[in-house]
């Protein structure tokens, strides 16, 4: 009992700051898409929608609502459902049950209270599986690092996909480390790792991608292990590991219903989809010339693909996502495919100073002590390498963001969080136990690093650290799931109440008739992209810099209330 007080009691506070800084929050832009995708699927067993994600996480969080007998689905019989249009669906689903105000309390709350849950659960998972691997130290470190970043906070507490592949991502990782601790193969824990990976694939396609690693690792210690000259063990390897990818493959289809179709039938019809295809094969062709194009037309129109939700989501969101880019900004600066310091640069703005601080001197005391001590050993030992299994797939899912088009939000690396987490409570524990009074600093350190998230509280996805001036600097250098995910909508509810006006308008025509005196504008809309901007923004954000239109309102840290009477645009 005594071993889970610590555990217990940092998972209570989690729950506690969690759940009380959400249930007063918007939906956020992804959240009504995910729960939508999982509400349907649970209701009709069709996964036609479910081509975005893979669709675990979608379906859990979901569960609650399903239950719900007050909560109105999207008829069958609508276009949008025809055609999986995910969506329009999404918004006739949130308009069903009331939505600003009502559809968080009626619907999303919920499902978040479920997702905050298993994210306390895991919180002391976590920390009893590093405990009896790494010590009590490291243990407590790595847990207090996470259950008290703003990051972690900020989209555990979301019906999203990104806590729960930090999580499952994690597990698995786990439990190919305790596989490559062992003198011997270990059939029953490459069994459990061979699972616990396919919850993980199943989870979020960064697991997908980081997959070729993990077996790449395992592959590597059974060739040791096994008996026999080299081309048997090379033989052994390659065996465990087909046996392995092939179990995932054969679980893909039985959790996608057995279903072998064609890409062209996941469009179902859909005439923008089809259109959107075809231009895709036109820039094939250019690109790449007849013979790829010819080999595209007949894997999207003629292959029976098994799951195939999963193959057309994993084609869409991640391969031709990339490719075509994602508006995106950082520092002051708009483009279309990103930057590769964009996730650094987010991860060293988006934790506390001191979280940070612990990530560099980690990283140093690694780089300065314990290489210098493995050129020292004239041949590495199999539970050093262990740890291999916890660092490539968050140095992969790393380098894969900062490769990648798609610079969306901090939010992405998430996955590699519990990981990283438990690599600097590891190095940091180290410097510690070479002096008691060290121990003493990272305790210290640590309970500054978790008064600074409180500080933020109930805002924590808008929090920024100290070395850009803190959250109400943020706007000035990231945009996006970073600092306004619309999280804040309800205050804009809030505010007319608050302040006994008729409404407030976001339709820049009703200011230019007379028709609203109060105008919400986000600060992405109004210091945005002047290039993407209207002539009618670009005069109101004059109007606001000279001061002629007052700002009346804040929405926390990302957008501000606006009184415009007597102003014309």
């Amino acid at each position: 009992m005594k071993t889970l007080v610590i555990p217990a009691l940092i998972a209570l506070i989690y729950f506690l700051l969690a759940t009380n800084s959400i249930l007063y929050k918007s939906s956020t832009t992804d959240e009504k898409y995910h729960l939508i995708r999982g509400v349907m699927a649970l209701k009709t067993g069709d996964l036609r929608i479910n081509q975005h994600h893979p669709y675990l996480f979608n379906v859990i969080p979901a569960i609650p609502t399903a239950l719900n007998k007050d909560v109105k689905i999207p008829s069958l019989k609508l276009d949008e459902w025809k055609y999986a249009d995910k969506d329009n669906l999404a918004n006739i689903f949130f308009d069903l049950n009331g939505g600003r105000g009502d559809f968080e309390k009626k619907v999303l709350n919920p499902s978040r209270i479920l997702m905050i849950s298993i994210n306390a659960s895991f919180l002391i998972a976590y920390y009893l599986i590093i405990q009896k691997r790494f010590r009590t130290r490291v243990a407590s470190i790595s847990s207090l690092m996470l259950a008290f970043s703003p990051t972690y906070i900020a989209h555990s507490r979301l019906v999203t996909t990104d806590a729960p592949a930090a999580i499952t991502i994690f597990l698995a990782s786990i439990a190919l480390y305790d596989v490559l601790k062992e003198k011997n193969i270990n059939k029953k824990k490459i069994a459990l790792f061979a699972v616990l990976a396919f919850v993980a694939i199943l989870t979020k396609y960064t697991a997908f991608m980081i997959a070729p690693i993990w077996a790449f690792i395992l592959f590597l210690f059974v060739s040791k292990r096994s008996n026999g000259g080299s081309m048997k063990k090379i033989l052994h390897a390659t065996k465990t590991v087909f046996v392995i990818i092939a179990a995932w493959g054969i679980l893909l289809t039985a959790a996608y219903r057995f279903h072998f179709n064609t890409l062209e039938e996941m469009t179902y019809g859909n005439p923008y989809k089809i259109e959107s295809r075809e231009g895709n094969f036109d820039l094939i062709r250019r690109t790449y010339g007849d013979r790829a194009a010819n080999i595209a037309i007949y894997l999207y129109k003629d292959f029976k693909w098994p799951f195939p939700q999963y193959v057309n989501g994993f084609m869409e969101n991640v391969l031709l996502h990339n490719y075509t880019g994602h508006g995106t900004f950082l520092l002051g600066h708009f483009s279309q495919k990103g930057w590769w310091y964009y996730f650094p640069f987010a991860y060293f703005t988006k934790e506390t100073l001191i979280t940070v601080g612990l990530s560099v001197l980690s990283t140093f005391f690694y780089l300065g002590y314990k290489i210098r001590e493995t050129f020292k050993i004239k041949k590495l030992r199999w539970p050093e390498l262990a740890l291999w299994a916890i660092f490539l797939p968050a140095a992969t899912i790393i380098i894969l963001a900062m490769k990648s088009s798609i610079n969306l939000g901090v939010r992405h690396i998430l996955p590699t969080y519990p990981l990283i987490f438990l690599l600097i409570s590891i190095l940091i524990s180290a410097i510690s136990l070479k002096s008691k009074y060290l121990d003493y600093a990272v305790g210290t350190l640590l309970a500054i690093s978790i008064f600074m998230t409180l500080q933020i509280h109930p805002n924590y996805i808008e929090y920024f650290n100290e070395f850009v001036g803190g959250p109400q600097n943020g706007y000035l250098y990231l945009r996006d799931s970073n600092l306004d995910w619309y999280q804040d909508k309800i205050l804009d509810l809030n505010f007319v109440r608050d302040n006994e006006v008729y409404g407030i308008s976001q339709n820049i025509e009703d200011l230019k008739e007379g028709n609203a005196r109060f105008f919400r504008v986000d600060k992405d809309t109004l210091y945005g992209n002047p290039s993407n901007a209207s002539q009618e923004m670009l005069k109101l954000k004059k109007l606001v810099d000279t001061g002629k239109v007052a700002i009346v309102g804040t929405i926390e840290n990302t957008g501000f209330v606006l009184y415009t009477e007597g102003v014309k645009l």
